[in-house]
């Protein structure tokens, strides 16, 4: 593919990596958006892409594609934006998440969005056999739960509104009804345990009727604009400010894995240990995910989380397995990554054992409005030292180099990945093959653990996957190790 340093890319490479945005794997969309943006500011190509880009804003027929086109903008410097009213004019498929969008980019909208929609279900419609066995593969569950949420408070019939948006969606055009995606695996892949999230014609057709859904709230049921945007915001695939993080190769300080590491436990913790006892710049490591290479299993992941321990902690048949908590992070504009989050302190993050707790030194951000480009980023986890680890807020802002959580103190944890050996295929009960790891301040951490009253300890877990041959199944083993600082493995 041309290089976008060239200035005489022709029209057909502009306009095939535009069309990148709807490819199936969400990575590359992200990646084709981040790229296309660049040329808004091109001396030489700005002209041109500006054009392609509005002729083909102009040409698209579901809302959540226009969604789509207009998110690249958010990726755009202020001054290289095309002009307003060209943008406006060319959006084929109003929405209420397009006038959101042009709000936020352009502070001016206009969009006469609230009759898109399909008007009420006649008596006799019920929602297609198609519709309701995929609503949970197309598209993520939690778009269902959150219909269902709405329901329950309002006695409303959400969902059944989305089933007939669907539907009629369904009947203006040609759309296909995805299933497995053969160009990047087939049903044996499946079979195996493989599985990948893609992102198909099916995606955008469920996601527009969910959006259309909240036109129709907002125009029969006097939904409250306000809540119409927070809930439909849900299917945005783009935070602003969250990078894509431009870090290929795994980092220098991480030691080279081999077969013979997992030998036995004693083995795997000498691995571990020469891994969390690196103190560089006074950061030290506390949560990695590590895709492995073996020569004996097809797919293997190494999880380290340091977690803080009371001294009387024993674990039960539960809690022998690190429990991931989440922080639940409100974006104030529902769109832009980055701002604070406070400290409620350590109650709701305790892991209790059968005598004693502990409660994680990370917690995984999950932003109420997750992009779903950014799919690899939210399956990884986020993991970035706690509040209370700093017993105070912390801010969080993205770079190219990665996600960093600071106080008013400096530094508290940064978290990146890297991606050399990165596809969107992964086994079951895996993760996409990111490698990913976050420190920590050597020295808020100390104060933590004395503050607290608590000793510093390690959970890891293994993950192993191997078959017999190329086309049976495969097999998932798990090895969990527990360990405290400067004492032996539990």
């Amino acid at each position: 593919m041309a290089s976008l340093e060239q200035t005489d890319l022709s029209d057909s490479v502009i306009q095939m990596l535009l069309e990148r945005i709807k490819w199936p794997v969400r990575l590359v969309r992200w990646k084709a958006a981040e790229k296309f943006a660049v040329l808004f500011s091109s001396k030489d190509l700005q002209e041109k892409a500006i054009g392609i880009y509005l002729k083909w804003l102009s040409n698209q027929t579901l809302e959540s594609e226009i969604v789509a086109g207009l998110s690249i903008l958010l990726l755009v410097p202020k001054a290289s934006l095309p002009n307003y009213t060209a943008v406006f004019s060319s959006v084929s498929k109003p929405s209420i998440l397009a006038e959101m969008l042009l709000r936020n980019i352009f502070r001016e909208g206009g969009l006469e969005w609230e009759a898109c929609h399909s008007g009420s279900p006649p008596d006799s419609f019920s929602p297609d056999k198609y519709f309701l066995d995929n609503k949970g593969a197309q598209v993520p569950g939690g778009m269902f739960c959150e219909l269902k949420e709405l329901e329950e408070d309002t006695e409303l019939p959400f969902i059944r509104q989305w089933a007939f948006e669907w539907n009629q969606i369904m009947k203006s055009g040609e759309y296909p009804h995805s299933s497995i995606p053969y160009h990047f695996a087939d049903s044996s892949t499946y079979r195996r345990g493989i599985i990948g999230q893609f992102s198909q014609k099916q995606c955008d057709v469920y996601r527009s009727a969910y959006v259309r859904t909240f036109a129709y709230a907002v125009s029969e049921w006097e939904m409250p604009i306000q809540d119409a945007v927070y809930h439909a915001s849900f299917t945005l695939p783009l935070n602003r400010n969250l990078y894509s993080i431009q870090n290929p190769q795994k980092p220098d300080w991480l030691p080279s894995i081999s077969d013979k590491d997992l030998l036995d436990d004693l083995t795997l913790e000498s691995l571990v240990k020469s891994i969390v006892q690196l103190s560089v710049d006074g950061k030290r490591i506390v949560s990695a995910r590590i895709p492995i290479k073996f020569t004996s299993y097809e797919h293997a992941e190494l999880i380290i989380n340091a977690a803080m321990f009371s001294d009387d902690y024993i674990p039960d048949s539960d809690s022998k397995f690190f429990r991931e908590k989440s922080a639940i992070w409100l974006l104030q504009d529902c769109i832009t990554f980055g701002g604070k989050i406070k400290n409620n302190g350590i109650s709701n993050f305790l892991v209790k054992g059968s005598k004693g707790s502990y409660v994680p030194v990370c917690l995984n951000l999950h932003p109420t409005q997750m992009g779903f480009w950014h799919n690899d980023y939210w399956e990884l986890g986020i993991a970035l030292p706690a509040p209370f680890i700093a017993n105070e807020v912390v801010a969080v802002c993205s770079d190219k180099n990665g996600i960093t959580a600071t106080t008013s103190s400096g530094h508290l944890g940064f978290w990146t990945i890297w991606n050399d050996n990165w596809t969107p295929l992964y086994p079951f009960k895996g993760r996409p093959s990111i490698g990913c790891y976050t420190n920590v301040n050597e020295t808020a951490l100390h104060n933590a653990l004395n503050l607290l009253g608590r000793k510093l300890g390690w959970h890891v877990t293994l993950k192993l996957w191997k078959s017999e041959s190329d086309y049976s199944e495969l097999v998932y083993t798990e090895r969990n190790l527990l360990f405290y600082e400067n004492a032996k493995a539990a």
